[in-house]
């Protein structure tokens, strides 16, 4: 049964092979230059990762640049895309590595959505998809004709009459299975690989339990931004993406600024697609953040961190919890005793966030965060 605290989603990480690099327009996409900043990323790297900003207007983290994703909808658990699926060749079987693993998967919001309803491994690679759609006009989908289920890297397919579609999706998604009738192709499900989940501290009012996949794509296809939803769209490394954090260009919240950290250690499109494919078959952990207030800032403790409680209410609301101590203290004090650190820290005098890690080892063969290639603002945490 789905809680009623926090609203189900989906969202997906598009990263590109280069040279197709697009950046920054509003209408609909054509070739454009990749982003400039005081660090670039190596000039052997051929990987760049798509964001897209919120207007300022969005009642929901305006301004903000996020992962294209949004809401599950009903439409998106439809059986009828299982026929859609069969109608075009691609049986039962076809979906079999993709309900395996652990974590979130063992969940039962990501497992089973009803008995009248798709599993959430699958519901919820639609919603990335079509939500992707609505945002940015980029279609994850495959024809029958390209049949390559395991291979690392996702599909597109161009769409006629793009931005009628698009609108057409918006107002009810439940014709994104009519788009893909027309379109004769089906969501690239196998090209969605599970990335992380990510639940919203109980402090907040709004609350979303977020599962985010990444799709590789070997170049980027034209796109349209959505302008009641979105103003920008920008393409660029993961390092510079930080960067443009740290100058304040670019306003990340929490869990984007941590996974594009994390995709820092890539620079090889080949290397991440390949990662995460192989990486994904063993599930990933859900992350619920501990906030905290300190004498300094916001700490958001992590799962794996020493500090972090042994038993947590995921659904009722908590008060937040008010240090003495500064950020640095209460890292210290963990690190004193040989304990682990697994945090963000939003420093009330800094530009933007900051991941502390020490002695932590991700569970599911994941990756930690990193700055091999670098430092920002003259300071390095450790990450």
């Amino acid at each position: 049964m789905i809680s009623k605290a926090w609203k189900m989603s989906a969202s997906v990480i598009i990263a590109q092979r280069l040279p197709v690099v697009r950046d920054s327009l509003k209408t609909v996409g054509s070739a454009c230059r990749p982003s400039k900043t005081n660090h670039s990323f190596p000039e052997c790297s051929n990987l760049h990762i798509m964001s897209l900003r919120r207007g300022e207007s969005d009642r929901h983290l305006p301004g903000i640049h996020v992962f294209p994703g949004g809401h599950l909808d009903e439409a998106d658990t439809s059986p009828d895309w299982i026929y859609l699926y069969k109608s075009l060749g691609f049986e039962e079987s076809s979906f079999v590595d993709l309900s395996t693993g652990g974590g979130i998967e063992c969940h039962p919001e990501y497992q089973d959505m009803g008995s009248a309803c798709l599993p959430g491994w699958m519901s919820l690679r639609l919603c990335a998809i079509r939500e992707t759609f609505e945002e940015c006009g980029i279609l994850l989908c495959r024809n029958p004709s390209s049949i390559e289920q395991g291979l690392p890297y996702a599909s597109f397919v161009i769409v006629n009459e793009l931005s009628a579609w698009q609108n057409r999706v918006r107002a009810d998604p439940r014709q994104m299975l009519a788009l893909c009738h027309t379109a004769g192709c089906v969501p690239d499900v196998w090209g969605l690989h599970l990335w992380s989940n990510w639940l919203t501290p109980t402090q907040q009012k709004v609350r979303h339990n977020s599962t985010v996949f990444l799709a590789v794509l070997r170049s980027l296809p034209t796109y349209s931004i959505n302008l009641s939803e979105m103003d920008e769209l920008k393409c660029c490394s993961a390092y510079d993406l930080i960067n443009l954090a740290h100058s304040g260009n670019v306003r990340l919240a929490n869990p984007q600024f941590y996974e594009a950290v994390r995709l820092t250690n890539f620079a090889d499109a080949d290397a991440l697609s390949s990662f995460a494919y192989n990486r994904a078959q063993l599930g990933c952990q859900q992350i619920m953040p501990v906030q905290e207030k300190t004498r300094n800032g916001m700490l958001f403790i992590f799962p794996g961190d020493s500090a972090y409680p042994k038993i947590v209410d995921c659904e009722t609301p908590r008060n937040l919890v008010k240090r003495e101590q500064s950020l640095e203290e209460l890292s210290e004090r963990v690190k004193a005793s040989s304990g682990t650190l697994h945090r963000l820290e939003v420093p009330t005098s800094g530009p933007c966030q900051r991941i502390i890690t020490h002695n932590y080892i991700p569970p599911f063969k994941h990756i930690l965060p990193s700055i091999a290639h670098g430092r920002w603002n003259g300071t390095k945490s450790h990450l």
